[in-house]
């Protein structure tokens, strides 16, 4: 039984019901997302992934556009669970969060897919203005490491996906949250 089947029982074949393209679960410790990846899971390269996200109105920053294409491959399963780490004082903190829950890296594909699932004022609603998606670190065109961000743009929308390189000092700025998968 997989971990949605226990959170959504359903008939086999039936498909899970309630679950929209991005549904949420909020406690005061712990924002879980949800999201309903048919469809998106057939973009295949990272080009596809950049002009669908620009043909939505999203901007794609030329650093988060380098390090898609670096690490790209399509995400082939029909749901993916992401817990996010938020009120975080370092990234220290962030990883040991991360460690207890026995959470893992994210596919870089699911940031393209969030971040065409996900509208500014959702990020805003769960009290973020950037959300980092934990794959593995990737060098940015001038050679340092990178995660690519989900970031909020002015209130009109335009929000883009952009990279985070984190802090010098390992702190984390306010109104950032860390997505990590739940296998």
């Amino acid at each position: 039984m997989s971990i949605l089947d226990a959170i959504f029982p359903h008939d086999e074949g039936e498909g899970i019901p309630g679950v929209g393209p991005l549904s949420s679960f909020e406690t005061d410790d712990e924002l879980r997302l949800l999201l309903s990846c048919k469809g998106h899971n057939r973009i295949l390269t990272a080009v596809e992934a950049s002009r669908r996200l620009a043909e939505m109105g999203f901007r794609v920053s030329e650093e988060a556009e380098f390090v898609l294409k670096q690490a790209y491959s399509a995400y082939g399963e029909e749901y993916a669970l992401l817990s996010v780490v938020r009120n975080a004082e370092s990234t220290h903190d962030v990883m040991r969060t991360a460690k207890k829950l026995r959470l893992r890296d994210c596919p870089v594909a699911l940031a393209y897919i969030l971040r065409e699932m996900t509208f500014d004022y959702q990020l805003r609603d769960f009290g973020l203005k950037t959300l980092v998606i934990m794959h593995q670190p990737i060098l940015g065109s001038e050679g340092s490491l990178c995660q690519l961000a989900l970031c909020c743009g002015d209130e009109e929308g335009d929000g883009w996906l952009d990279v985070y390189y984190g802090c010098p000092d390992g702190s984390v700025e306010p109104k950032v949250g860390f997505a990590f998968f739940v296998p």
